[in-house]
């Protein structure tokens, strides 16, 4: 078997044991009544002298098979590890670290097993870690070869993923699952009447009160590892805000901490708190402006922890000596800061620097590896294929989808790679790239060794430039890309995870450093709405389902164009008894259903195959037949990159790479016979926003005003959704920047109680520079004290409609605007309640930039919802 001759593999920290250490058999070893899960804990109390007896050893083994197949953790001479006994031989996996110092000659020990992860807590700090898949399950034990030497206090515990979610959606001094640790703690809502959690988008959020000190509070449990933390946070004067991971108390942590620009130019900084006393691990400029909501998180996995803003990664750490952990929200010198929708769930990754060669992450197959002044080089070795090739594979991980991305420096290799989703030494994929006259950049799958190519083209590199290779796995959808750009993609059902791994070619050494798995996190930029929304009947046009769809004789028409990757999906009922099709469209014109990709799935009468026909611009390009299951089935057409991909119940029945870019943006579908409820229609992208302001606004900068959750009527307190008051003009922006096509859906009113001279100017900007409005396209709606709409290209007028007003205190009292804005190329057209306001077609159209929402003349604008369709992102 390949991974067990891996297990006996010498790469890195990976060494045989000493020549003729017999394996000790399981009979020695007092055996726990629990059988082990796929994840666990085992917790211990570890007692040895000040002097170690010489030979002395404690062992707790786990996953025994039977009496000489087993894994095993050592303790011995003042050191940890691992030990992998197969047969007749037992060799260390991974490296022994050093127990941290105990006066009373006492540790408290956890032994994590996380799939193929293993790891050693010792006393809070992380001392051994290594990795290997061969043994699952089986039974625990442990033993000790002398009596001063003892595992007491043993306990076993079965571990979930760590997850938690707050919203802090409830009253007063309600503070959930967190324990205040300094500082003084509060669900707060907006200024103003005492909020009301069933009528407020967003009534709460957790304030702490931190002048002249620091606040902490903490969640979760101390033995979750391998986890992201994120939540907004909007510090409302100068100090620092933060947060925490791997909390064991008060002395010990590691924090991400942020000080604002008032400090000097401000400062980001990852520490490492241990016994009280702080060290940076590694810091940068910059700080944060008061007043503004901001998304913090920090992934803590493997020994490295990253800290991100806005989700963009900010600072990166390598520290091996905290393993588990709470969470914490941090404040220092703050006489508020508030914290809202925290999250925390399973961060299962892969970094190395080759900072440390130890730590048993790589396994090797083939040729010579050796790390380097922090750097991994491999070489191949011998005569014969296999002495022409050097792999390595990670020594753990199971990952589907990720990127997993290294630098490499050809050097004098004749060609480099990256292999994922590997199972097995002839099963895996690899993105290959041959150096030379001949240069070719491949995806390859390899099964039972022989090498299929998904996708080439010509292209070599440079020897000694160092490059950044990349490989993006998402359900089968396959990417690699060189320093950032894509130059290869695939669709492969047969990429269903596994590890990853790096390889060298020919006859001389490739450098490689920087390796890291990052697992794809899928954000759904959507929020819930309040049930209480549901029962209200003004509000019916923008909370109901059926409101996303314009429907006609033909079918069902998504309203909201769709300018990048995107899926509809519906779901079927059971199909056995029944007759009928089922059709779904993407990219169609908004005027025939063929004019795009259609998708048609047609059942006969109690047959229990289906007929499959993919057609791309009216030509049949795919068929299949597909077989119907029992129960309800969800049916999904999918534009990913250049290929179309059809599932059922996720899984692939025809794709096609497409041929032509089609110049249409609509999504919808058609049933006839077979019962699809529009309810069950579902349309998704990456580049769809769906704003509720459920959450905290992190993705927008007010520029002046007072913009929160607020009311929207004094004369009924208590309904309140994102209100921009309290300034002549009151402005928000988006912070990123948005290129090419976009279309902008948002229902707004006005602020009560209304100026004197009634309300006006609910306005939106698109294209902007973030500061100036006169920067981008200007939609006004009620302008010019409601004498009329229009559309501005910066401060010049370009179309213009008398007739589409507020109208009276009757009609906009309780209503929303339905507000429509599509840049399509050169044209935009501009709607309000369905009616068009107007058209133009730019000869020197604006390519892209921030999007505004606005008031002008003393007016307040409430936004209960915005969408947001576009081409493409800048951060």
């Amino acid at each position: 078997m390949f991974w067990a001759a891996l297990a006996a593999s010498v790469f890195l920290g990976v060494a045989p044991a000493a020549p003729g250490h017999a394996a000790t058999g399981p009979a020695t070893y007092t055996l726990l009544d629990e059988t082990a899960d796929d994840e666990f804990n085992v917790t211990f109390t570890l007692t040895a002298p000040p002097q170690w007896h010489s030979g002395a050893q404690a062992h707790f083994a786990f996953n025994i098979q039977d009496d000489v197949h087993y894994y095993y953790a050592r303790f011995r001479d003042g050191r940890a590890g691992f030990v992998k006994v197969q047969g007749d031989r037992s060799a260390l996996i991974g490296a022994e670290g050093a127990l941290p110092e105990a006066d009373d000659g006492q540790w408290q020990v956890t032994l994590q097993r996380r799939g193929a992860r293993m790891a050693l807590i010792c006393n809070g700090l992380r001392v051994a870690a290594a990795g290997d898949a061969e043994f699952r399950r089986g039974r625990l034990g442990s033993r000790s070869t002398h009596a001063g030497i003892k595992l007491t206090d043993i306990n076993y515990q079965i571990v979930a993923p760590p997850y938690m979610s707050d919203d802090f959606m409830r009253e007063g001094d309600q503070g959930g699952s967190w324990e205040p640790v300094a500082g003084t703690w509060e669900n707060a809502g907006p200024s103003g009447p005492k909020p009301t959690p069933e009528h407020s988008a967003n009534a709460f959020s957790y304030r702490c009160s931190a002048p002249g000190q620091y606040g902490l509070a903490v969640a979760g449990y101390w033995f979750w590892d391998s986890y992201e933390v994120r939540a907004a946070v909007r510090p409302a004067d100068d100090g620092a805000v933060g947060l925490c991971v791997y909390y064991q108390d008060p002395g010990n942590y590691f924090l991400f901490r942020w000080v604002g620009l008032g400090n000097g130019e401000g400062r980001k900084q990852l520490l490492r708190v241990a016994d009280g006393q702080w060290r940076v691990l590694t810091d940068a400029p910059g700080g944060f402006d008061i007043g503004q909501w901001y998304v913090l998180a920090v992934r803590a996995f493997d020994g490295h922890i990253q800290a991100l803003i806005d989700g963009q990664p900010v600072l990166e750490a390598q520290d091996e000596s905290l393993g588990e952990g709470a969470v914490g929200l941090y404040t220092a010198g703050c006489q508020y800061a508030y914290f809202d929708d925290v999250r925390v769930r399973r961060f299962d990754g892969l970094a190395d620097s080759f900072e440390l060669a130890e730590i048993g992450r790589w396994v090797h197959v083939a040729g010579q590896w050796r790390v380097q002044q922090g750097h991994l080089y491999g070489q191949p070795r011998g005569a014969g294929a296999r002495g022409r090739l050097a792999s390595a594979v990670s020594a753990y991980g199971d990952w589907s989808d990720y990127t997993f991305s290294a630098l490499v420096k050809p050097k004098s290799a004749s060609a480099v790679g990256l292999r994922f989703n590997c199972r097995d030494e002839a099963n895996y994929h690899i993105f290959r790239w041959a150096g030379g006259k001949n240069g070719q950049q491949q995806l390859i799958r390899v099964r039972g060794g022989k090498p299929v190519v998904l996708a080439s083209r010509p292209g070599s590199y440079q020897p000694d430039r160092m490059y950044t290779l990349s490989v993006e796995a998402d359900g089968g959808y396959l990417v690699a890309s060189i320093d950032g750009n894509p130059v290869l993609e695939a669709i492969d059902a047969e990429a269903t995870g596994g590890r990853v791994g790096l390889q060298a070619e020919g006859t001389g050494a490739a450098c490689f450093d920087n390796v890291a798995l990052l697992p794809k996190q899928h954000e759904e930029h959507t929020g819930k709405i309040q049930r209480e929304f549901f029962r209200e009947d003004s509000m019916d046009m923008w909370t109901s389902k059926a409101g996303e769809w314009r429907r006609d004789d033909e079918a069902y028409w998504h309203r909201t164009p769709l300018f990048a990757d995107h899926a509809i999906a519906v779901q079927l009922p059971p199909l056995r008894a029944r007759e009928g099709s089922v059709r779904l469209f993407l990219g169609s014109d908004g005027k025939r259903i063929d004019s795009g990709y259609l998708l048609t799935l047609h059942k006969e009468h109690h047959a229990p195959r289906m007929e499959v026909r993919l057609q791309e611009a009216g030509e049949v390009v795919r068929t299949a037949v597909a077989t119907a299951g029992e129960g309800p089935q969800t049916l999904a057409l999918k534009r990913h990159g250049s290929w179309v991909i059809a599932s059922l119940n996720g899984r692939p029945i025809v794709s096609h790479q497409a041929r032509q870019r089609l110049a249409g943006y609509i999504a919808g579908f058609a049933s006839e016979g077979l019962g699809v409820e529009v309810g069950s229609a579902q349309v998704t992208s990456a580049n769809l926003y769906d704003y509720t302001f459920s959450g905290a606004p992190t993705d927008w900068r007010p520029q002046q005003g007072v913009w929160e959750i607020a009311d929207r009527w004094e004369c009924e307190p208590g309904w309140a959704w994102l209100r921009g008051s309290g300034h002549r003009s009151p402005i928000i922006w988006s912070k990123a920047r948005f290129r090419g096509n976009m279309a902008l859906r948002f229902w707004c009113a006005f602020t009560h109680p209304y100026t004197d001279r009634g309300p006006s100017d609910l306005n939106a900007t698109i294209c902007g520079d973030g500061t100036n409005l006169c920067s981008g396209y200007n939609f006004i709606f009620a302008g010019d004290n409601n004498a009329a709409s229009k559309i501005l290209r910066g401060n010049t007028e370009v179309a213009k409609n008398t007739r589409v007003r507020r109208g009276d205190k009757d009609s906009y009292h309780r209503h929303w605007f339905d507000v429509r804005i599509h840049k399509i190329g050169r044209k935009l057209i501009y709607h309000v309640d369905g009616k068009l306001v107007g058209e133009y077609e730019d000869p020197t159209p604006l390519d892209g930039g921030h999007i505004a929402f606005w008031s002008y003349n003393g007016n307040g604008v409430v936004i209960a919802r915005a969408q947001l369709s576009f081409e493409e992102r800048v951060q």
